[in-house]
């Protein structure tokens, strides 16, 4: 889900916006487009905390790495 913002943006047309948008797109949107980049990177901690803890969740689960 969170490495789908190429493809994203990519395909991006006003028509099919509503259905395409995710997370990624509106950090991107909210930080280069509108100039608001103190709101983009609030947006983007909480996500990166999201992925850091999905990613230890799933290294845990695959027995690849032992975290203590």
């Amino acid at each position: 889900m969170f490495a789908i913002f190429d493809q994203v943006i990519v395909m991006a047309n006003p028509q099919i916006r509503e259905g395409v948008f995710v997370v990624m797109l509106h950090i991107f949107e909210e930080g280069v487009h509108y100039g608001h980049v103190g709101y983009a990177s609030s947006i983007s901690l909480p996500l990166a905390v999201v992925v850091c803890f999905l990613t230890a969740v799933n290294l845990k689960l695959s027995s690849k790495v032992k975290i203590t």
